[in-house]
């Protein structure tokens, strides 16, 4: 493994919201296509680990494109057999962190009916796709992760069940506020905990372990999850819609992989107006970022202007 920050990106964890495994097939063929390119694809490859895992839920979207192969189909769930003419379990409810654990919660939570669309299985980790995403992430370096899904268009963030759990600290809660809000640039994403964004609570999702689930366990630490939704009004996206939401999604994708190492944010703080010989530009950074590396600042005069002394280096915290 390079020591670089690690992003995670998996899509179709549902198997009826194709247009998430889209999104993430498009975000990997521009970095592909525009590596050597163009600069930012290019630092990104080169400065990140980007794992992506674009088909979550295998047997669940093979059945619908099977029995619907011009689209539409709803089945949700995988397709393991659960018994009593029973199939599929809800991978997005078979993750430790709360499973099962909707007493009090609103609709949608999670269910231990086998027929449910939302049904949590018989134990966290039951099936072998979370098995599988719980064994890989626990041999990376993870900092941030997506899972993808749709209609959207907002992103879920953590906690799926926010009264289980503390209100965020200082530094999480910046990272939350700040990080979707710029992935949200051009989707125009709103962005909340699971009550906030979907209206309902959600138990045993991916995020919440991620944030929390099995710190300590092979090299995971704390992993700044989120769900995002691909918009489009539909499980099934029209046609017309799929290339811009792919769009929009890219520039998501590469806010979240930027925002895994260094990255900040400089505002000015004062009247830039030039009206005398000597002065100074006041001005503020702050890293939203999950690095904490050292910054160097430079003025570089574009016209007209002649800068004196040295770069400044400080680290921000």
């Amino acid at each position: 493994l390079e020591n670089e920050p690690a992003t995670g990106y998996d899509a179709l964890i549902h198997a009826r919201e194709p247009q998430s495994m889209a999104t993430l097939m498009y975000f990997m063929y521009y970095l592909l296509e525009n590596y050597g390119t163009n600069p930012e694809a290019t630092y990104l490859v080169n400065n990140r680990q980007i794992y992506c895992v674009p088909v979550y839920n295998p047997d669940g979207y093979e059945y619908n494109r099977s029995t619907n192969p011009n689209g539409g189909g709803g089945w949700r769930k995988n397709r393991r057999n659960t018994g009593g003419g029973n199939r599929g379990v809800d991978l997005n409810r078979n993750f430790s962190v709360d499973w099962a654990n909707c007493a009090g919660a609103t609709s949608s939570c999670g269910s231990s009916t086998k027929s449910s669309d939302i049904y949590y299985g018989t134990s966290a980790f039951s099936e072998i796709e979370t098995q599988n995403i719980r064994d890989f992430v626990t041999t990376r370096h993870f900092v941030n992760a997506i899972d993808q899904h749709c209609t959207g268009p907002y992103f879920s963030l953590p906690y799926g069940r926010p009264s289980l759990h503390p209100v965020l600290s200082h530094i999480d809660s910046s990272f939350y506020t700040r990080i979707p809000a710029l992935m949200g640039t051009y989707s125009g994403n709103r962005a909340g905990n699971s009550p906030e964004s979907v209206a309902y609570e959600v138990a045993g999702s991916i995020k919440d372990w991620l944030v929390l689930g099995d710190i300590g366990t092979g090299t995971k630490g704390k992993i700044y999850g989120m769900t995002g939704e691909a918009g489009g009004g539909s499980f099934w996206a029209p046609v017309s819609q799929m290339i811009q939401l792919c769009k929009e999604l890219c520039f998501q994708n590469l806010q979240l992989a930027i925002a895994a190492g260094d990255y900040y944010d400089i505002n000015d703080v004062n009247d830039i107006a030039v009206s005398t010989n000597t002065g100074k530009f006041s001005f503020q950074i702050r890293r939203i970022g999950q690095s904490a590396n050292p910054v160097t600042v430079s003025l570089i005069p574009i016209e007209n202007i002649q800068s004196t002394g040295a770069s400044k280096t400080t680290t921000i915290g």
